[in-house]
């Protein structure tokens, strides 16, 4: 990575770290019929986390593309990779953790992603 690369990465974690705000800013809560560790819940959560994601990176003047492969280290969590593009067109990709909150049958995110996780967060 260049000097430029990782500068454009450390000012893209700058900046959305200072995204975080008390109420979420992602669609409404996915309706999940069944338990959190269920496929279908697991596909909600996914989307509902890509929500939660592109708004708070848009936020901040970017654009999250090419979300990667989700990981679920715990039932109502969901780790992603994104491509996250700077206005001048630089991409770097980037970790995000969303937790969720799981009641009556409903799932809804808790507040704004994580932004900065390493890869040894996500084994």
């Amino acid at each position: 990575m260049t000097i430029r690369r990782a500068a454009i990465a450390a000012a893209l974690l700058i900046a959305l770290a200072g995204c975080s705000t008390d109420q979420s800013s992602s669609p409404a809560p996915a309706s999940a019929t069944t338990a959190p560790s269920d496929s279908n819940a697991k596909s909600e959560m996914v989307a509902t986390a890509r929500g939660v994601i592109t708004g708070q990176v848009s936020r901040s003047g970017y654009t999250a593309v090419n979300f990667g492969t989700p990981k679920f280290p715990t039932a109502l969590e969901v780790i992603m990779p994104a491509d996250v593009v700077t206005t001048d067109g630089t991409r770097s990709t980037m970790w995000f953790r969303v937790g969720f909150a799981s009641a009556g049958g409903s799932l809804t995110p808790l507040g704004t992603a994580e932004v900065g996780i390493t890869e040894a967060d996500v084994s």
